[in-house]
């Protein structure tokens, strides 16, 4: 086999990889493509991990079927990003993201300034005073941080002391998870566990309430 055979061979085996990942690899931060991506742009993109659109897909058209909301609940989407996520949710009426960092929450407040139910936050949810009915949505917020169960640890002592009806809808994504034995400390009972695969990682949708 001469030395251009072998480049053939190689060429052909790229453009499969990158197809299949196109088809099926799509949501994994891990994938061909989302490297590419991330190459292309500043590291401040690269450290945002987006919901995939089959799980807002599915929240929109399941959630009420799992739990009781009616429009007392307030959605928080706790490290919103750019807020692309938030402006597809339709299952509450009035959401609030909360997103830490200050380049982020700019183009948060460019992406949704045209939805006058979206109130952005650029803060640590750790400040909020959950003082209403609250669903709290986290896709993985702290997935960049090295030491990330302190600060769960303290967000949930603030669930645990509200006296507000609190729902958690916690999403795994391709970098860790929080151990369901670590919900139960905080006395957080869970209402629905449910897959959303994809080649090589497992995403879990965890829904708890307090």
């Amino acid at each position: 086999m001469n030395i251009t055979s072998n480049i053939n061979i190689i060429i052909i085996s790229i453009i499969l990889l990158i197809f299949i990942d196109i088809l099926f690899l799509k949501d994994n931060k891990n994938s061909i493509v989302m490297s590419i991506k991330n190459y292309l742009f500043n590291n401040k993109q690269i450290a945002k991990q987006e919901t995939p659109y089959s799980i807002i897909h599915y929240l929109n058209k399941n959630l009420n079927k799992i739990i009781n909301i009616n429009n007392r609940f307030l959605l928080i989407d706790f490290g919103c990003g750019d807020g692309t996520s938030l402006k597809m949710f339709n299952f509450c009426n009035n959401k609030i993201g909360i997103e830490i960092d200050t380049y982020t929450y700019k183009l948060a407040l460019q992406n949704c300034k045209y939805h006058n139910n979206i109130k952005l936050i650029n803060g640590d949810i750790l400040n909020y005073n959950f003082n209403t009915d609250t669903i709290l949505y986290m896709y993985e917020p702290l997935w960049l941080c090295k030491d990330y169960l302190p600060i769960y640890e303290k967000l949930f002592e603030n669930i645990y002391s509200s006296k507000h009806k609190i729902y958690i809808i916690y999403l795994t994504g391709v970098t860790k998870q929080l151990d369901e034995l670590f919900f139960m400390k905080y006395k957080l009972k869970l209402i629905h566990k449910q897959i959303h695969g994809a080649i090589l990682v497992n995403r879990y949708l965890y829904i708890y309430s307090n």
